[in-house]
C-alpha cells in the first residue's frame, strides 16, 4: 500500500482524451450498464494522470451539482485506488464540490471504496454507485 508520504510526492498532469481512451483501452472495461466506451468515458471530462512512486492511474472526472463525479479510472501499481481517491477527494474539495461519486461493478474497488468512508447509493446494472461526502478545504 502506498503511504501518505509517496502519495504526496506524486505528480498529477492533464491528460489528452486521446491518452484517457488509450489508457481505458488497455484493459478489461467494466461499466456496471454495459453502456460506457473507453471514448465515451475519456470524453465525458477531464482527465488526469497520477504518478506516484508505486505505480500510476488516469483518470476522468467531471463536476455535476457540486459533485465531482469519476467518469473512470485505470491503474498500475500498488496502492493506486486509496492514491487515486485521497487526489481526486483533495481536487473535489478545491473545487469547492460536497461529495465525489462513481459507479462500479467491481466488487474489490467497492470493498476498498467503502473502507476509505464512501458508502453504497444505489445499484446500478450489475454494480453500485458509491458516494462520499467531502469537506471544503
Amino acid at each position: 500500500m502506498a503511504s501518505d508520504k509517496e502519495i504526496a510526492l506524486g505528480t498529477i498532469e492533464s491528460v489528452a482524451p486521446l491518452d484517457a481512451q488509450r489508457a481505458y483501452s488497455c484493459c478489461k472495461f467494466i461499466d456496471p450498464e454495459g453502456k460506457a466506451t473507453p471514448q465515451s468515458v475519456a470524453l465525458a471530462g477531464q482527465s488526469f494522470r497520477l504518478q506516484t512512486k508505486t505505480g500510476s492511474l488516469v483518470y476522468t472526472v467531471s463536476m455535476f451539482d457540486r459533485e465531482l463525479w469519476i467518469d473512470g479510472a485505470v491503474g498500475a501499481g500498488r496502492g493506486m485506488t486509496r492514491a487515486g481517491l485521497i487526489v481526486i477527494e483533495a481536487m473535489a474539495a478545491s473545487w469547492g464540490c460536497q461529495s465525489v461519486g462513481f459507479q462500479t461493478a467491481r466488487r474489490g474497488l467497492i470493498k476498498l471504496a467503502k473502507l476509505a468512508g464512501y458508502e453504497a447509493w444505489h445499484p446500478i446494472g450489475t454494480g453500485l454507485i458509491l458516494k462520499k461526502k467531502i469537506t471544503c478545504c
